[in-house]
């Protein structure tokens, strides 16, 4: 496995493995489950509002939750953000999003 590190959202940008965000919010589905990545979780996930999987687990992210990620309210399975390096608890906003997540919601921090 290679290990990417993106130590800013440019640096996500211009991974091929990252959404092109060009103003649409068109996506559906984020999986980089085991991918290697290093880095924060940029902010601006919460803006792919159509979005209804979100799997950035078992990779090396760093720092906090953001919140804007409570943004993404039509997930309903595959939140995950488990066996990272996150620090801190897991912002209301996005645990508020559990609810109407049906299957594999994975959120852990300090790991």
């Amino acid at each position: 496995m290679t290990t990417t590190t993106l130590p800013g959202w440019q640096s996500y940008m211009a991974d091929s493995r990252f959404p092109t965000m060009d103003g649409s919010t068109s996506t559906t589905s984020i999986d980089y489950n085991q991918q290697g990545i290093t880095g924060t979780i940029p902010t601006e996930f919460g803006l792919l509002t159509d979005v209804t999987e979100l799997n950035l687990g078992r990779n090396e992210f760093t720092r906090t939750i953001p919140t804007q990620l409570g943004q993404l309210s039509k997930v309903t399975f595959n939140f995950r953000l488990d066996s990272n390096q996150l620090c801190s608890t897991v912002p209301t906003e996005v645990q508020a999003l559990s609810s109407g997540v049906t299957s594999k919601w994975q959120v852990t921090t300090g790991n």
